[in-house]
């Protein structure tokens, strides 16, 4: 009769679904201001090298859970990696937290366009990707804050030429400002506000200040 020991689970070995997951998570942290690009770069060459459970587990050990989307079943690492329709999409539709509107995204795109309520809080991530934020037929608030964190990837903000606009945000080895604008702007006392916060590492956050969708087409047409 053969006895087998106890197995210890993290000795076993991980194929490429653990380990992109992982690779998300450190990505997602960089994204946060958790790590420095070094940090990022040297842990996720180790996170594509891991051959064991254990090997994974000390590259996050310092660091939060990634985010579950409400409602979501707790799966075992890497279990959905293989089904998810855009892997660089993270929370791509969105997720409440505090009251906050949350766009986020790694190696991907992410937007949100057209007519909706705007909640007085966004936050905008972008790892490698692009989240852009279209304001111009939305229904905005008094005031309305954008924390905006882009490394090496974007985040675009636009704005009409009625909204004021409030930049306090810096790069770092990259840009956040605000663009050349194509509509004069046309200011009033009860404007609504948008102020964006945040930070650009390696990456860039770009208020525009545009017309309203189709208003080009429709003076070209005379209509």
């Amino acid at each position: 009769m053969v006895v087998v020991a106890d197995r210890d689970d993290s000795q076993l070995r991980v194929g490429h679904a653990e380990r992109d997951e992982v690779a998300e998570q450190l990505r997602l942290a960089a994204g946060d201001g958790m790590l420095d690009l070094e940090e990022l770069e040297e842990r996720l060459e180790a996170a594509h090298a891991a051959r064991t459970r254990a090997d994974l587990a000390r590259l996050v050990v310092d660091l939060p859970p990634a985010p579950a989307m409400p409602g979501a079943v707790e799966r075992a690492p890497g279990a959905d990696v293989a089904n998810r329709s855009n892997p660089g999409v993270l929370d791509a539709d969105e997720r409440w937290r505090d009251g906050a509107l949350v766009l986020r995204t790694v190696m991907g795109d992410c937007s949100r366009r057209g007519v909706w309520v705007v909640p007085a809080r966004i936050w905008a991530r972008s790892v490698m990707g692009s989240v852009t934020i279209d304001l111009r037929e939305a229904e905005l608030g008094r005031r309305t804050e954008i924390e905006a964190q882009a490394t090496l990837g974007d985040v675009t903000v636009l704005v009409n030429s009625s909204t004021r606009v409030e930049i306090v945000g810096r790069g770092v080895l990259g840009d956040f400002t605000e663009g050349r604008a194509t509509v004069a702007a046309r200011l009033r006392g009860d404007s609504p506000v948008v102020v964006v916060t945040g930070r650009a590492v390696l990456g860039s956050v770009t208020v525009k200040r545009r017309g309203m969708p189709g208003e080009l087409r429709r003076m070209l047409l005379g209509r």
